[in-house]
């Protein structure tokens, strides 16, 4: 038995001495250092891929601020849910229930008062042409001229709003250009974009300022439209 143990402690000791002899070399300054982790490389940045959304159904809720950078295709219709305290900004253009006029008016007095062949005032029927309830009429753009003898001189003309029982309201004052005229004369020509908004059954009417003899013949031609929706 006590051989046995002998022989035994002898090969432990004998396989332990060439495991040393295989093992690497470490000296003892290699054991004191501290342990060194190898440094991880950052991942690569994530290529700009296109996003195909797949949500069924669709549309896709977004509840916070978008930033877009580029032109945005919209193939179909777009819906805005905006609340009445936050509407969204539009412009009517060229609405089929609008109806376009042009009416004429003019003004005259002294010698030239017989030059006018219209009333003063042009009231806006309460039915279009086609027939038509007219709900406003908008005013959008003005011009004419203004003949006068030798002893008159225009400042500048107007156009005004005039209420279905004859007063006056406001208006835009546009000013004149002084033409070339003929011996005897002063001739000036006005045209100006305006907006004048007004009720059915109203109208408008000329208006200007001068100094002088108060010899002169005014007309005036107005564009816009009727609104009848």
């Amino acid at each position: 038995m006590k051989y046995g143990k002998t022989l035994t402690s002898i090969l432990f000791v004998a396989v332990a001495a060439v495991i040393a002899l295989l093992l690497p070399t470490t000296s003892s300054a290699q054991l004191l250092q501290p342990w060194k982790l190898t440094p991880i490389k950052a991942a690569p940045p994530v290529p700009a891929i296109p996003v195909t959304v797949t949500n069924t159904p669709l549309p896709v809720t977004v509840t916070n601020a978008v930033t877009v950078g580029n032109a945005v295709a919209i193939s179909g219709p777009v819906t805005v849910g905006n609340p009445i305290t936050s509407p969204v900004p539009v412009r009517d253009v060229d609405n089929p229930a609008n109806e376009p006029y042009l009416f004429y008016v003019c003004q005259a007095a002294g010698t030239l008062a017989s030059q006018c062949t219209s009333d003063p005032i042009s009231y806006f029927p309460t039915t279009t042409a086609s027939g038509k309830t007219v709900k406003r009429f908008v005013s959008e753009f003005v011009s004419g001229k203004c003949n006068a003898a030798d002893d008159t001189h225009f400042i500048n003309v107007g156009i005004t709003h005039a209420t279905s029982f004859g007063g006056y309201t406001y208006g835009h004052t546009i000013p004149v250009v002084n033409m070339p005229s003929p011996p005897g004369f002063n001739d000036y020509a006005f045209a100006q974009e305006m907006h004048i908004f007004g009720n059915p059954g109203d109208g408008m009417a000329g208006g200007f300022a001068y100094w002088g003899g108060g010899n002169y013949f005014c007309s005036y031609l107005v564009e816009g439209y009727f609104v009848t929706q």
